[in-house]
């Protein structure tokens, strides 16, 4: 299993996905195999990002930004806590 679990990481490539967020769809064929088909699922309220590049690129370069500390303390968003969102 490791090495199955390996393989579709490596298929996946640089999509972000962690093998412990994989799903499996479990079948089982006429003869009774069981089959299991390795799935990524996406929530609902993030389809929108997968749909639009170039929001997804500025995602994946803050990401890339963060994990190399390249980060800036804008301070504390608290007295927005309050705000209406329209």
């Amino acid at each position: 299993m490791t090495k199955a679990i390996a393989m579709i990481c490596e298929r996946l490539g640089d999509v972000g996905v962690s093998p412990k967020n994989l799903q499996f769809r479990i079948s089982v064929n006429s003869v009774g195999q069981i089959l299991l088909d390795p799935a990524l699922t996406i929530p609902v309220h993030e389809v929108w990002l997968f749909r639009n590049p170039a929001a997804l690129s500025k995602v994946r370069e803050g990401l890339i930004q963060a994990a190399e500390g390249d980060v800036h303390d804008l301070g504390s968003f608290a007295k927005y806590a309050d705000d209406e969102i329209e």
